[in-house]
């Protein structure tokens, strides 16, 4: 099982990350993120953010599977999965079960934190810590040195 942290993980790895995959591209299409985030239709903004998510502060020491557990954007989520190597069927299947709890229309802004962070825990259901944490290792060993 590969041992990284989150410093480790946001420089050999999500750094190295293509922006743009067809699955996640499609998932933001149908689903996209509710008006006025500043990384709004500019991925590699939305890449940074995840990049300082991991590398800085509280996260920065944190083994990567304790980040992944704790993450709680299912568009993120299934981004990460897919440039990882996540088959199609687990990030398909990591959309469907989110998508229940996401953009409801009429949603309380109060409420729409509690329903991703429901989506987030569908989705580890599909993508446990450990296949994560194998996920990142396989990618790592494929890419190692790149």
């Amino acid at each position: 099982m590969i041992d990284m942290n989150g410093e480790q993980f946001a420089t050999d790895v999500l750094a190295k990350l293509p922006v743009e995959l067809p699955i996640s591209m499609d998932f933001e299409a149908n689903y996209p993120q509710p008006n006025g985030r500043w990384w709004e239709k500019e991925k590699d903004k939305q890449k940074a953010h995840m990049i300082a998510y991991f590398k800085e502060g509280k996260n920065k020491q944190k083994e990567v599977g304790n980040i992944w557990g704790r993450l709680s954007c299912p568009t993120a989520m299934v981004w990460l999965l897919e440039a990882l190597g996540e088959s199609e069927e687990n990030c398909h299947n990591s959309i469907e079960t989110s998508v229940e709890f996401l953009r409801h229309k009429g949603t309380p802004a109060s409420e729409k934190k509690y329903q991703a962070i429901k989506a987030a825990g569908k989705i580890r259901e599909i993508v446990n810590i450990d296949s994560f944490l194998d996920l990142v290792e396989k990618w790592v060993s494929k890419n190692d040195g790149q």
